[in-house]
């Protein structure tokens, strides 16, 4: 039986005439890990930003893309009932979702109603606007910069303030920032608000999509699509492999316990680069690794079968909160060990 087309599937034959930006996005699918996570782990991860919103603020260090290039997409509406509680709306909302992650730099691409497409805002992560930058893009589109804060974590950024996180609602604009990208029209400011309506919130699902994707690994039940022939839009098309990521059970609680934390909201400073391990690599003591490259900057031991990644140096925190400078001694440190 022929498999229906993925998100990806369909952003690669979409007709170029309808692209709204000049890049060619579409077009690092080929290239890219692609992974679809199945409707369960998208109403998963919908639930527990409505239950526990504060895990994306407690958690923010582990979102770290476990390839440098990477695709990950699923079915809207059983993550935005989760989220918001409330029935999705067929003849509005988009149907799929995916984001595209090409080094720090992430494209969101949708299926709605009408539309499927890249949308013209690139996120930038681990890299914050400067004073000046944030006040410009808020100049930008009309609104106050406690306004991008509601942009980037959606609806789940009333529950934060209702709750008085305020330094969580700040997390998000601390360490990333967006930009856009140069469209074939001239988009006046009441279009570019619509843009930036529709996509309320994406960021936030980015960080904790990468959040459970790194979390969640001995949970995580995997299933392997092959390239095979279909159809798109009633056309005979090649469909591409991809991994389906399911989740078994519940990972709330677990993640409660990994990223509990009050949130990071701090000056604006510099982070070393340096090796992270994955829970099984700190848990396997005595394990004498053998590390075998497996992808660009990670690596898997072939004995405990944990994995380590190159984390480059980059600047972390808020601008207004000043600037400080770490110094650093040379030797073996466990900090280095454990991030």
């Amino acid at each position: 039986m022929t498999r229906a087309a993925s998100l990806a599937d369909m952003l690669l034959h979409a007709p170029r005439r309808d692209a709204l930006t000049h890049l060619p996005l579409a077009d690092h699918l080929l290239s890219v890990k692609r992974f679809t996570l199945e409707d369960g782990t998208a109403a998963y991860i919908g639930k527990a930003l409505r239950e526990q919103p504060r895990l994306v603020a407690d958690g923010i260090d582990f979102a770290i893309p476990p390839f440098e290039r990477m695709w990950v997409e699923f079915n809207f509406p059983p993550f935005f009932e989760a989220i918001t509680g409330t029935r999705w709306d067929h003849t509005k909302g988009d149907r799929r979702l995916g984001f595209l992650l090409l080094g720090k730099a992430v494209y969101v691409g949708s299926e709605g109603p009408r539309v499927c497409g890249f949308s013209p805002m690139r996120y930038r992560l681990d890299q914050p606007w400067t004073l000046a930058e944030e006040l410009a893009m808020a100049e930008r589109f009309g609104i106050s910069r406690m306004q991008l804060d509601e942009f980037f974590w959606g609806s789940t950024g009333m529950r934060l303030r209702d709750q008085h996180n305020m330094n969580a609602l700040r997390i998000l604009r601390a360490h990333h920032s967006f930009d856009l990208l140069p469209t074939k029209t001239h988009l006046t400011r009441e279009q570019w608000q619509r843009f930036l309506f529709g996509a309320n919130g994406d960021l936030r699902t980015i960080i904790a999509s990468l959040i459970f994707l790194n979390r969640t690994t001995s949970m995580q039940a995997r299933r392997e699509v092959p390239m095979q022939s279909g159809f798109v839009n009633r056309h005979p098309a090649r469909l591409h492999a991809h991994t389906v990521i399911g989740l078994e059970i519940d990972p709330l609680p677990r993640l409660r316990a990994i990223c509990a934390g009050e949130g990071v909201w701090r000056r604006l400073h510099d982070v070393r680069g340096h090796f992270c391990h994955d829970r099984t690599t700190r848990e396997a003591h005595g394990c004498d690794h053998d590390w075998s490259e497996v992808d660009e900057m990670l690596w898997k031991c072939q004995r405990c079968m944990g994995k380590r990644w190159w984390r480059k140096e980059h600047r972390r925190g808020n601008i207004e909160k000043g600037h400080g400078t770490a110094e650093y001694s040379v030797g073996v440190s466990p900090s280095c060990e454990s991030r």
